[in-house]
């Protein structure tokens, strides 16, 4: 199973952010769930291998949905399609966009600091 994000509809001047939304988003795709010892959660689940192709597809477009929701929240997915080849391997292209009600979070000032811990 190979899993490859395709980035649409960004400005490329902003190659740094691109690049680092890639390397977020190629590292998360790559990773087996449980492998991460501080987030057993973070990466994709493997279960769903060799399971029938229809299967496959719906529980791997679910998994991605939800893991680049949930580990890199400015980017959304606007379509995943399969390919199939003659030894039952799966490819999976990822088309991502920018997530346009992503807000960055607020950084606390000091004294919304001070009035936490009071």
């Amino acid at each position: 199973m190979k899993i490859e994000p395709v980035f649409v509809g960004f400005d490329f001047t902003q190659a740094e952010l691109i690049d680092e939304l890639r390397k977020n988003v190629e590292t998360l795709l790559g990773t087996p769930e449980g492998t991460v010892p501080g987030d057993r959660h973070y990466g994709i689940n493997q279960e769903f291998v060799g399971m029938p192709g229809p299967v496959v597809e719906n529980l791997l477009s679910l998994e991605i949905i939800e893991k680049i929701d949930t580990y890199e929240p400015r980017l959304t997915v606007k379509n995943i399609t399969f390919t199939h080849d003659m030894n039952g391997h799966i490819k999976a292209l990822v088309r991502l966009g920018a997530n346009q009600y992503y807000e960055e979070p607020k950084e606390e000032t000091d004294e919304e600091l001070e009035e936490e811990v009071d």
